[in-house]
This record gives structure tokens, C-alpha cells and sequence, in this order.
């Protein structure tokens, strides 16, 4: 069973963007003060830290310049895309360096399968390094669905295809982001085979309209908290670079769906933060 460590922070958000490809391509300084602008959300809304996604190389670069400037308030993941070799050796590097403490996969958008033979030395990497591996499965966020256009595969979107990489190493600890954005039935049974897979809770997005079955966001932490327990359970807003940045209405309205299913204390905490902050190593 995992563990259940007391969090020594009280927010930690676990899925943020914090640039797109235009706010990733500006100067030095005003990538300073693109982070800045989180970081001042952040101190009035209360995240004590953040995990950034880069989707892309330039999104990397800017991204870990933020996490240098960021007093330890932000964990970089960055994107592997095994369809484009340059860029996942220098994520590989980045991630055997230390300047990523995890990767993000787009199956859908980047047009490959689980388990493809082009990502295995990465994750026998990850897999050493105990990194964190977040899958985006079911419907891309937009910004990502429109940069795909044509090329993009949803028959590679479903969670199902986690449990075929999370059967094979053990050690790495997968996530599931936003419910599994459509697939949550699917979501549901990959946390029931593997318990090395977790699930994001980000809870906005075209997704929710997909759902067969009328599901507020109540009734998926329910369902969620049935299968993966307090202790797979990661808090998470999806907050993008678009206005308002951090969002703190959508922290606000997951904190009020868990405090309606009468969890406890430590419980509660776990979701918050606790089992992120086991999954950093903070």
C-alpha cells in the first residue's frame, strides 16, 4: 500500500501551464515577468507549489528558467514526444539532469501509443528516477487540439493504454489527468488493475459535456475516491497562460465537492497535497 505522509504544505497543484508557444518565445525579462505574474497569484491564492508542463522545447526552456526563479515553488515536467527524436533526447537530458522531475505524454495530439518502442529508454529512465509520468488522455485541451488539427489520433486517447506501461514498470507512478477528460469509466478501471497509476482531479474542459451520465464534480471525486483512495488522488486546476492564470474558482469548487463527501482530515490532505508532495519528493 502507499504511503500516507503529513504534508508540510497545504495547496499543491499538480497540472498548470504556465506558457504557450508566444509567451515562451519573449526576452529574458519578460519571461521573468510572465512567472512573476504566477508567483503573485499564487501568494494571494494560497498554492504553495505548482507543476508546470512544457509542451514543447521552447516551452521547456522558458518553463525551467521560471522554476530557477521560483524559490522552490515549481516542479517542471516537460512533454516526450517519440515522434520527434531531437526533442525527446533533449527532454531525456533534461530529466537525467534534474531540470524536470517528470514527463508529460500526449498520445492523441503527438500521434503514438503506449508503449512504443521509441519512449521505452525514457521510461526505463523515469523508472530508475522514480519520475512521475502524467498521461493526457480522452479530449486535449484546446489550445493542444487545435495545434494538432488534422494529426490528431483519439484512438490513442484512451486510459486503458496506461495500464499497459504501468503493468510493465512498476516503479514509475503514473497519473491520469482530468478524470481521464471522457474516459472516466475507462480512468476508473485502469485505477482498479494498477496501483501505480493515480488521478488528476482538473475538472474543466469540453470532456465534461461527453459524459453519458450527468456527473457534477461531486459525484466524480465520489466515484474516484472508490476506486484510487485518498492516497491516488491529486489536486490539480488545469490552469492554463490564458487570463486568469491560476484558477483559483476552479481550486475553490473542487475544495467544496470534497468537503461534501465528509473525508477526513488526513484524507482531505493526502488529495490537497500530501500525495504530491511524496510524488516530488518535496
Amino acid at each position: 500500500m502507499l504511503g500516507t505522509p503529513s504534508p508540510r504544505t497545504g495547496l499543491i497543484d499538480f497540472e498548470c501551464r504556465l506558457f504557450d508557444e508566444v509567451s515562451a518565445s519573449l526576452g529574458e525579462h519578460e519571461l521573468d515577468l510572465v512567472a512573476g505574474r504566477w508567483f503573485e497569484q499564487m501568494a494571494e491564492h494560497g498554492p504553495e507549489h505548482i507543476v508546470a508542463l512544457a509542451t514543447t522545447q521552447m516551452e521547456l526552456v522558458a518553463t525551467t528558467q521560471a522554476v530557477r526563479s521560483s524559490k522552490g515553488r515549481l516542479t517542471a515536467f516537460a512533454a516526450a514526444n517519440p515522434r520527434k527524436p531531437r526533442d525527446l533526447a533533449h527532454v531525456e537530458k533534461a530529466l537525467v539532469q534534474q531540470h524536470i522531475r517528470g514527463l508529460v505524454l500526449y498520445p492523441s495530439v503527438h500521434g503514438f501509443r503506449l508503449g512504443e518502442d521509441s519512449l521505452t529508454p525514457l521510461l526505463e529512465i523515469a523508472s530508475t528516477l522514480r519520475a512521475p509520468v502524467m498521461v493526457r488522455c480522452g479530449l486535449p485541451p484546446a489550445a493542444l487540439r487545435d495545434r494538432a488539427s488534422t494529426q490528431l489520433d483519439m484512438l490513442a486517447a484512451n486510459p486503458l493504454d496506461v495500464a499497459k506501461v504501468a503493468d510493465r514498470y512498476p516503479l514509475i507512478p503514473f497519473v491520469i489527468s482530468s478524470f481521464g477528460a471522457g474516459f472516466f469509466r475507462e480512468a476508473l478501471m485502469v485505477g482498479e488493475l494498477c496501483e501505480n497509476v493515480h488521478l488528476g482531479t482538473a475538472a474543466e474542459g469540453a470532456w465534461r459535456r461527453t459524459l453519458t451520465h450527468h456527473h457534477n464534480l461531486e459525484d466524480l471525486a465520489e466515484r474516484a475516491l472508490g476506486v484510487y483512495g485518498a492516497e491516488r488522488l491529486l489536486f490539480a486546476t488545469g490552469s492554463g497562460p490564458a487570463a486568469p492564470g491560476w484558477r483559483s474558482d476552479h481550486a475553490t469548487l473542487q475544495r467544496e465537492a470534497l468537503g461534501a463527501l465528509s473525508l477526513s482530515p488526513a484524507d482531505r490532505a493526502l488529495i490537497l497535497a500530501g500525495n504530491a508532495q511524496r510524488l516530488l519528493g518535496l
